[in-house]
């Protein structure tokens, strides 16, 4: 439309660009809401991610020992690490000395994605923190440990850190509930023993304790994965165990499963 004479055109006006501030805090607050729904999500997925990855790596570790035992006439490796002729004492951590050569292509796999980082100024680990070996790989550090009943002791060997040789599964072949079986667990220690002496079945009275390398259960009674940890077994397959199912396996030739009825179980593990 022309404007009159002697009067100015009208200014278009421009249509109003971006948010007013009241906009803008709706936005933030439905992004906050949103986060708030997705993050538990989100954990929950990467963490299911982790402990896959962590199954994926015990598997890894079975096959290993299988291989080592092919190469040694179906046998494990004889639990007593020695230099010079002279035991040196760590045998809890032999098998990742003996099974060296056939992991360092994927030293990686040494650690559980969960439990990658040590504890400050400590050689053991905790439930999601590593632990370190002796030499001569001192070098290493892991999360995983060995069910040292799976050695095969020398025949002038009565016993190995206070565990009978006659109750060892020496071979693969010659271990009678492969399903129940432990191999390779999550750990705090390179190794455990359950099964023998007066404490070696005792509870840890919360999640991590450390009291001494003979605990043997403690080492792995944790809750790293949910409410338990990932244990490897010797029918080559790997799985989630809750905390208190450890006392029901079938550690040792020897060892009574029904013994898990008998345990006191302290109120963290509920």
């Amino acid at each position: 439309m022309r404007a009159k004479s002697g009067q100015s055109a009208p200014v278009p006006v421009s249509p109003r660009l971006g948010f007013t501030l009241i906009e803008l805090l709706v936005v933030i607050g439905i992004i906050g809401i949103l986060l708030a729904l997705l993050t538990p999500t989100l954990g929950s997925t990467m963490g299911r991610a982790r402990s896959a990855q962590c199954l994926s790596n015990q598997r890894q570790w079975t096959l290993f020992w299988l291989n080592y035992a092919t190469d040694h006439n179906g046998y494990f490796s004889d639990g007593v690490e020695m230099n010079n002729g002279v035991t040196i004492g760590w045998n809890r951590g032999e098998w990742a000395s003996e099974l060296q050569p056939y992991f360092m292509a994927k030293a990686g796999i040494l650690q559980c994605p969960d439990a990658r980082n040590a504890l400050p100024g400590k050689v053991h680990g905790g439930p999601m923190n590593t632990y370190q070996h002796a030499a001569p790989i001192d070098k290493l550090r892991s999360s995983y440990g060995l069910n040292c009943w799976l050695y095969n002791p020398p025949s002038n060997v009565q016993a190995i850190q206070g565990r009978p040789a006659a109750n060892h599964w020496r071979c693969l072949g010659g271990i009678a509930k492969p399903t129940q079986t432990p191999m390779f667990l999550d750990s705090m220690w390179r190794g455990t023993g359950p099964g023998h002496g007066s404490t070696s079945l005792e509870p840890p009275a919360y999640n991590g304790e450390w009291v001494g390398a003979d605990a043997e259960i403690r080492h792995v009674a944790l809750k790293r994965h949910r409410d338990g940890i990932n244990v490897s077994f010797a029918d080559l397959s790997a799985r989630y165990v809750p905390v208190k199912t450890l006392w029901a396996l079938k550690w040792h030739r020897g060892y009574d499963t029904g013994v898990a009825a008998t345990i006191q179980f302290p109120g963290w593990m509920n």
